[in-house]
């Protein structure tokens, strides 16, 4: 008979009547630990303990002596919480354990004296009451057993067990029981399966069971299980003990192909008859000829016997007594010896005393004796005293926050943001749930029976609905593994031998109501579960920093908010087509329902890819992908191969990134189709999914990502959901990360929604436009009337102008909005076919629409806007539907819209003639830029254009594109038409950027090409010289004009933008005396500083004589503490 480990499975079946009531069984509505005074102490072993009155003077618990009537333990039972949520029966609180004091008989307790109980290890016994066989429940979370002190509450005493006599059998054997497990490894990193000794190099592992309390006459029946690795059939795993062979068990098969199965669970099971009176110890052998490479881990190996009953006095010893039909009378032990009685489970809640003289153990019953010798009784392990608590008189709440102690001043300031929104949000330590709800040892059925607890309480408009985890998890949850960062536990699936059948979760946590949590996934959740994976203090409260800003739309308002990103994995292999078709399937459902958002395709095999020494790598969508998210965007979406560490074989998204990135309130939600993104539970590597969220300094506000292998299917099924209700709104409100991943897991069944989790705060709200707006009038000027004419079509070279609202709720226009609206018209949407880089047939083709025909800013007046621009020449000029995308902002607000129904094409006959191309001046960082002047490392290109008809930044015509060019490489273009943008109210003007990344030191030019809307061009440049930051350099010092007749401007070329700085300027006469003086310091934004205008005065405002004076300025970075000086003559030369 093969037997797997045992677990417990309990089988409930509810009426509906029962699912629509609240929990028959009431909570408690105060917790014992809300009044006296409470200490922990731990066990790890089932055995009789001890604590005198010096020990709980040590608890903190006060001095002895101590009144004894007072003096109590609590816990509860051991073993592992049942996962499914009970209605009655359960306990809901600690219990008091019985226990025995030894006070002298004067009632007080002095501190050489003692009180006993029965402690346990975590792990629950239990019986098969038809086989009668014994197996132990290991409790997956906990290697020690929690016990409360008091010396103020009092509790339960030792009763005697007494049963009237009625022919019993004197006792000469017991059923000797042992279980040897050594949790060790896990085999996957996943998964809550852990195995013991390895047999690989050591083929064989000798295993002490306690074989020498048995004897010639004994009987013994083994269970092993284990875990074994081989790609044949053959090996096997052999038993044995001094006497003789038992038997074996022989090794499955995994595929040495596809490598999803490490391993596979083995057990077998054997009755072993005495031959002779030694049993010495049992071996475990692996026996590979058959494959060299086979190995396996032991799982438990346990053994139930038949031996004979003997006591030796002076100890502490159990024994197991299985159903009988007969009472059994036990043997007098010697003076001064206790007998205790409990339950087959040994559970320390229902320990009796038996009488010496009249020890009879009742029939059919199982019990667990123990002889104890007192001053054989072993000391538990002491904590500390702990402070009141009482979890259970919490009211409903909206929102809980668990959190360990050490990060809880990161969760009360995110629970102050939520309050100001009306949210009731509770903090609570994961120890104090712990304690409250499974008796102090950890065990995620505590933390979720505190929510059971609130969700009860609350009417169906008050129930409880978020609930945030702040801190990492672990699959290892006792520590084993280095660094320990189990801090808020996750759910381990039982299946723990492929990545792809094994998960993480915090669903469980959202099964809340009777009868719900056995079948993760089968039922609908009822809280919108997010996490925060922090290790460290620090680390969560630069989340929670991350969260306010992006929360304070004094901070966050921007255009993109209006952005959404789609990115697809390339096709490697046929079957792959799915992964561009899913996200192209998604991108254009989203652009036709929620049309004023900008949609953007960022498809690997629409970019030419790059081999290099047998790599590929697609460097242009890296570089836009890695820009967008700088940039800022609301959304982006990932449908592809992936992993912890990057996205795609060609590693378009890499770890590092993710953590480097700075885009501070432009942060995204990220949603991830690919495998292991966010495998929070992982101690030994953190992902890229959790760098992202933790980056203080960038990238996402959140994601809806994968924690394991997923299959594309229900996948994208999930994603498909995810998109049905991201971008809803209620009254202006969009949705918060819980609901819409809440909403998104009860909307589907695939199995693969477990493998997907919220990494957020789930009661954030996406940070998308709030308000309207709506596009009235579109006009075209007709040059022979002199008039605007409104028209449903636009051609090349007409001059456009467009009119429009801001709308508040009702769609009436909002006369208090006051602010600048950014306009853009878009070109026609475009066929693009994929480019098949890997040779696999692959032919399909999308429609993009990223050609910008016009973009600019306008003033918005009491709530109204219009624009006024020319129409490019490089216009498509077949007939198509062109899109305006609407965006306007002030301090606080911001809307958005969007046009449609306008139609592009052709070409204007009348309109006026233009042979000049645009003006261009070029700078670096800022306008207060000189050519030849010194930058850092990373400098910002500016390019300031101006033309009576507009800027061409459509990059529909060929070599038409406004592009930059680095030291004159022509054939590596830096194409900046999405950078334009018209100066507001005129689209005469403009700007376009270029941010440089880690250039080099020394001379550089930027060169750049631009083209008018009637493509007229003109090329400018512009020299600067990089000098590496880890030095302080200043450049140029300009001071203008220079003779001077007062008012001087002060400027100083320095390569330190992006650093704290600190400036001290002075002008000093001819004597050195110091005249005028200023100081600034703070970030410096640009390569260059300026300094405070001098008007020819002292530091009083006395105007000073004409004559030479020194400026000098010095410059200390603060990073650093460097400190560099530089000094120009000024000459004052009044007229």
């Amino acid at each position: 008979m093969k037997l797997l480990r045992p677990i417990l499975l309990t089988l409930i079946v509810w009426s509906s009547a029962v699912y629509s009531q609240l929990e028959a069984q009431s909570w408690p509505i105060n917790s014992v630990l809300s009044k006296g005074q409470w200490a922990e102490v731990f066990t790890d072993e089932d055995f009789i303990y001890r604590l005198s009155g010096a020990d709980l003077e040590q608890l903190g618990l006060g001095s002895p002596p101590f009144e004894s009537s007072k003096l109590g333990i609590w816990g509860r039972q051991s073993g592992a919480l049942n996962e499914v949520n009970a209605s009655s029966g359960e306990a809901r609180d600690l219990s008091p354990l019985p226990i025995r004091v030894e006070d002298g008989g004067d009632g007080l307790l002095g501190a050489a004296e003692y009180l006993y109980f029965l402690g346990q290890s975590p792990h629950r016994w239990i019986i098969d009451s038809i086989g009668n066989r014994w197996s132990r429940a290991t409790n997956p979370y906990a290697s020690r057993q929690t016990y409360f002190a008091t010396t103020t509450e009092g509790g339960s005493r030792i009763a005697p067990y007494a049963v009237q006599p009625s022919s019993p059998q004197t006792v000469s054997r017991y059923h000797h029981v042992f279980w040897h497990e050594m949790d060790e490894s896990n085999l996957v990193g996943s998964g809550r399966a852990w195995f013991g000794e390895l047999l690989d190099f050591t083929m064989s592992r000798e295993i002490d069971l306690g074989l020498d309390r048995l004897d010639g006459q004994s009987t013994a029946y083994f269970v092993l299980a284990a875990a074994g690795r081989t790609t044949s059939s053959g090996p096997k795993l052999e038993l044995r003990t001094g006497q003789g062979f038992i038997g074996s068990v022989g090794l499955q098969a995994v595929s040495g192909v596809n490598g999803e199965t490490y391993a596979r669970q083995i057990g077998q099971s054997w009755t072993q008859v005495a031959t002779g009176p030694s049993w010495a110890k049992a071996n475990v052998t692996l026996e590979r000829s058959a494959n060299p490479a086979a190995k396996a881990w032991i799982d438990y190996l346990s053994v139930q016997a038949d031996a004979p009953f003997a006591y030796t006095a002076g100890g502490v010893q159990s024994y197991r007594f299985n159903p009988d039909s007969q009472q059994r009378q036990l043997l007098s032990p010697a003076a001064g010896t206790w007998i205790w009685r409990t339950t087959a489970s040994g559970s320390s809640l229902d320990a009796a005393q038996l009488l010496p003289n009249a020890a009879v153990l009742e029939a059919e019953r199982a019990h667990t004796v123990w002889y104890i010798a007192p001053a054989a009784a072993r000391k538990p392990v002491l904590g500390s005293k702990i402070p009141l608590q009482n979890l259970h008189a919490m009211p409903s709440v909206d929102y809980v926050i668990l959190a360990p102690e050490a990060f809880k001043p990161a969760a009360e300031n995110l629970a102050s943001m939520h309050r100001q929104t009306g949210l009731k949000v509770a903090v609570v330590s994961v120890d104090q749930a712990y304690r409250e709800f499974s008796g102090g040892v950890q065990d995620i059925m505590g933390l979720r029976n505190l929510l059971r607890m609130l969700w009860a309480r609350g009417a169906d408009s008050t129930k409880l609905r978020y609930l945030l985890l702040l801190g990492d998890a672990s699959y290892d949850y006792k520590g084993r593994l280095t660094p320990d960062q189990n801090w808020v536990p996750a759910y381990q699936s039982p299946a723990s031998m492929a990545i792809k059948s094994s998960f993480v979760s915090d669903d469980f946590f959202g099964y809340l109501d009777p009868g719900e949590g056995g079948n993760l996934g089968a039922t609908t959740l009822d809280l919108g579960i997010g996490r925060i994976p922090a290790n460290s203090l620090a680390e969560a409260q630069g989340v929670v920093s991350k969260i306010a800003r992006y929360a304070n739309p004094a901070l966050s308002i921007g255009s993109w908010r209006q952005r959404l990103n789609f990115v697809a994995d390339d096709v490697d292999e046929d079957w792959e087509q799915i992964l561009t078709l899913v996200s192209d399937k998604i991108a254009q459902r989203v652009d036709t329902q929620h049309a004023d958002f900008e949609v953007r395709k960022l498809y690997s095999d629409s970019y030419a890819q790059v081999s290099s020494a047998g790599n590929q790598s697609y460097p242009k969508l890296r570089e836009e992908l890695l820009r967008s998210v700088e940039e800022g965007n609301l959304i982006t979406t990932y449908v592809g191969h992936g992993g912890e560490v990057n996205w795609a074989s060609e590693d378009i998204l890499q770890l590092e990134d993710c953590r480097n990135f700075g885009n501070s309130v432009r942060l995204p939600l990220f949603i991830t189709v690919t495998c292991e993104f966010a495998r929070y539970d992982d101690p030994l590597r953190t992902s890229a999914g959790e760098i992202l969220l933790t980056n203080p300094d960038g990238g996402a506000i959140a994601l809806l990502t994968t924690t394991r292998a997923v299959f594309v299917g229900g996948a994208t099924l999930l994603t498909d959901s995810v998109f049905n209700v991201v971008l809803q709104q209620n009254q202006g409100e969009y949705q918060t990360f819980g609901e819409i991943i809440k909403q998104a897991k009860n909307s589907v069944t695939t199995s693969d929604k477990l493998r997907f989790t919220l990494l957020g705060d789930p009661a954030l709200r996406l940070n998308g436009p709030s308000q309207r707006m709506e596009v009235d009038s579109i006009k075209v000027f007709q040059p022979a009337s002199g008039q605007w004419v409104t028209a449903d079509s636009i051609n090349a070279l007409d001059l456009v102008q467009v009119k429009g609202r801001v709308l508040q709720e009702g769609g009436v226009i909002d006369t208090s909005f006051n602010g600048t609206a950014r306009i853009r018209l878009f070109d026609k949407p475009q066929v693009r076919g994929m480019l098949d880089n890997d040779n696999v047939g692959y032919e399909a083709s999308y429609l993009f629409r990223n050609q910008l025909a016009y973009q600019g800013f306008v003033d918005v007046v009491k709530g109204s806007f219009a624009a006024e621009w020319r129409m490019p020449l490089d216009l498509v000029l077949e007939w198509g539907q062109g899109k305006i995308l609407t965006y306007a902002y002030t301090a606080d607000r911001d809307a958005a819209g969007s046009n449609g129904k306008i139609f592009l094409g052709d070409l204007a006959a009348d309109a006026p003639a233009d042979l000049e191309g645009p003006s261009i001046q070029i700078y670096m960082d800022d306008t207060t830029f000189v050519s030849g002047g010194i930058t850092g490392a990373n400098p910002l290109g500016l390019v300031r254009l101006a033309d009576p008809n507009g800027i061409n930044a459509i990059g529909a015509g060929i070599g038409h594109d406004l592009v930059g060019y680095l030291d004159e490489v022509w054939s590596e273009p830096l194409v900046m038409n999405e950078r334009y943008q018209a100066d507001a109210n005129t689209f005469k003007r403009g700007s376009a950027t270029w941010p440089f990344k880690n250039l080099e030191d020394g001379l550089h030019k930027f060169t750049v090409r631009a083209w008018d809307t009637y493509n007229n061009p003109s090329q400018s440049s512009v020299d600067f010289e990089v000098i590496s930051r880890a030095k302080l350099e200043l450049g140029t010092v300009r001071l203008f004009p220079n003779p001077s007749a007062g008012a001087t401007t002060w400027q100083v070329e320095h390569n330190s933008a992006g650093d704290s700085l600190a400036a001290y300027w002075s002008i000093t006469d001819g004597a050195g005396r110091v005249v005028w003086a200023a100081e600034w310091s703070g970030l410096a934004t640009s390569s260059v500083l300026q300094a405070p205008e001098w008007s020819g005065t002292n530091t009083q405002g006395t105007p000073l004589s004409d004559g030479w004076f020194i400026a000098r300025v010095v410059v200390r970075r603060a990073k650093d503490n460097q400190v560099v000086r530089r000094a120009e003559r000024l000459i004052l030369l009044r007229p």
